[in-house]
């Protein structure tokens, strides 16, 4: 599945508001250049997002283009990111789902890079 099929399908599964949706993702991503080249990572924790899957991942680094769409994302279709420099977190309670992207994991030789956790949660109050 492509980045704006994901994120459209992630979006229908947990908002109500889907009018126009899909033409202002296309926009948004065409904006940051990310309708053509998208990381490796993201995909994988978005199929994640949208499958209900726990899942981790490493990788280099958090391109500013992916921190700007998930910001965008949360602006202007109301998803639940919150920037905070070196741990984006974003929540999708309709899937019972959470995420935290790292810009300060360690692989497993002890050198920097970035991470992604995909986790199953609970919404029993």
């Amino acid at each position: 599945m492509d980045l704006a099929s994901l994120l459209l399908s992630i979006h229908q599964k947990n908002f109500q508001n889907i009018d126009s949706v899909e033409s202002k993702i296309n926009d948004l991503l065409e904006s940051y250049d990310l309708d053509e080249s998208v990381p490796d990572w993201f995909i994988d924790m978005l199929t994640a997002v949208d499958s209900r899957v726990s899942r981790e991942g490493r990788f280099e680094s958090v391109g500013s283009d992916i921190g700007s769409v998930l910001i965008e994302l949360d602006e202007d279709f109301g998803w639940d990111v919150d920037d905070q420099g070196e741990l984006i977190t974003a929540s999708f309670p309709k899937l019972s789902v959470d995420v935290e992207i790292s810009r300060e994991a360690l692989r497993d030789d002890g050198v920097g890079c970035c991470s992604y956790r995909v986790m199953l949660v609970s919404n029993a109050n």
